[in-house]
């Protein structure tokens, strides 16, 4: 009976886990992941070192401490962004989308094609498979957008 218990509350607690996970924004998970790896590093290194391996500890230590340096600073962006600090946008032949990386939120506005001028937001799901439609035709960094949007 006390194994059912145990068992019942280690699942309400993954699965408490798992909504709080999808609540963060993907920033702090990002950092969230590098503190935690420093931290693992950083105790695989004090293990060694009680074992006698300094040699193997040393440069695991190094290794944590630049992990955990590093995760300080912001994450970099790539592609085609251009962002205030807070905010990312990308901009293709179809669409002009931001991102929120403080909460995740993805907002977009429509530049091309049957919807232009509109905002994805005040579109109906029937006008985004439209627009996601002449997107396929047309180009396919624009596809992938709407689709993250409509993943989001």
């Amino acid at each position: 009976m006390t194994a059912l218990v145990f068992g019942l509350a280690v699942i309400g607690a993954l699965m408490f886990g798992a909504r709080y996970y999808k609540s963060i924004p993907l920033i702090e998970r990002a950092l969230m992941f590098r503190r935690a790896g420093a931290v693992a590093a950083f105790l695989a290194a004090t293990g060694l070192a009680i074992k006698g391996w300094v040699l193997l500890a040393v440069p695991l230590a190094f290794f944590g401490y630049f992990v955990l340096w590093r995760g300080q600073r912001p994450l970099p962006q790539s592609g085609q962004t251009s962002g205030t600090g807070r905010t990312s946008s990308v901009r293709t032949a179809f669409l002009q989308m931001t991102l929120d990386q403080v909460t995740g939120a993805l907002s977009g506005h429509v530049l091309a094609g049957s919807f232009t001028g509109r905002d994805l937001g005040a579109l109906s799901r029937s006008d985004i498979a439209l627009l996601w439609r002449e997107c396929r035709a047309g180009e396919a960094q624009s596809r992938q957008l709407l689709e993250a949007y409509l993943g989001g």
